[in-house]
């Protein structure tokens, strides 16, 4: 019996420790292709790979996280916590996701990004069900309540409270920086597409930004003469919540030019992520070499447990 068991163990670390070797290694290799492609503007990228740095507009409606935040991508996970004869953990129940296209802009132009089956490196957003005010949880419950087998509105606390739930949430904000890249076709006689008013005067503070970038100090929150990931987007999404302060009553629907289509194929696939180039390959390559080598040191504590026990 305690040979079977450390046989099960034994394997259990290889199997562990090889998928996660592999999935740090794959991340690294998506971070090498994002260093080795050279960015292009939305204006004059060619047919082809590209890579663009930009920010997201909503094709049609925007969206709206659980959160409340307006939205052109997001999907959602609702997880319920299950306890079973040794272990525990938390199993999905209900999922949903919405925005299969949207518009990104750099400020030299505009393009619509399809993003199925694309390489979404967003970041997670955890909230447990408990955590949330009453009235947040009782909107929430309104939609989802018959969807998710279990939910209650009131949770509960103590000896009476009920099944733990939580849902993840990966979302692109409206106005959020994000960088892309994939496969660009530019549209043969150039789409013309209806922008809201308040998407675009953001446009054009984009420009300004695209123009001027030494305008980007005043998202310097606190001080320290460098913007970084956190508060480039703070700001950028600012730009955007003020923008509908700037329309007038009798603004319209604008007409701009699309000048094409970014999507996934088989020679390139598609990476949309939720920051610019340098924070995503800080992203996927520090955190990542160390997945890396903690899958392989899993490996070898699972080899060297069955080269003990004298399995062959």
């Amino acid at each position: 019996m305690a040979n079977d068991s450390s046989f099960k163990l034994a394997l259990s670390l290889m199997i562990f420790g090889g998928t996660t070797a592999y999935t740090g290694l794959k991340k690294r290799k998506i971070a090498r292709s994002v260093q080795d492609t050279a960015r292009s503007d939305i204006r004059s990228a060619p047919q082809g790979l590209v890579e663009i740095e930009g920010y997201a507009l909503p094709y049609a409606e925007a969206f709206t996280s659980l959160m409340g935040d307006p939205c052109v991508y997001r999907s959602l996970d609702f997880q319920k916590f299950v306890k079973r004869d040794k272990s525990s953990e938390w199993v999905s129940c209900y999922k949903e996701s919405f925005g299969d296209r949207f518009i990104a802009s750099d400020g030299t132009g505009l393009v619509e990004v399809i993003s199925t089956d694309a390489e979404l490196l967003l970041t997670e957003r955890t909230t447990e069900w408990n955590e949330l005010r009453n009235e947040r949880r009782a909107e929430i419950f309104g939609t989802y309540g018959l969807r998710v087998s279990g939910l209650k509105e009131d949770p509960g606390s103590g000896i009476f409270s009920g099944p733990r739930y939580r849902f993840v949430e990966k979302v692109i904000q409206v106005g959020a920086p994000i960088y892309l890249r994939g496969n660009f076709r530019t549209f043969p006689n150039r789409a013309l597409y209806r922008l809201p008013p308040q998407a675009y005067r953001f446009l054009g503070h984009i420009a300004e930004l695209k123009k001027n970038p030494s305008l980007l100090k005043r998202f310097d929150s606190d001080g320290n003469q460098r913007i970084d990931e956190f508060e480039r987007c703070e700001g950028v999404k600012k730009i955007y919540s003020d923008a509908r302060l700037e329309i007038a009553a009798d603004d319209t629907n604008e007409e701009v030019m699309i000048q094409g289509t970014l999507q996934n194929d088989p020679t390139h696939g598609l990476i949309i992520a939720d920051c610019g180039e340098a924070d995503l390959v800080k992203r996927l390559g520090n955190w990542n070499t160390l997945i890396v080598f903690a899958g392989i040191a899993l490996m070898s504590l699972g080899l060297s447990m069955l080269a003990g026990s004298g399995f062959r």
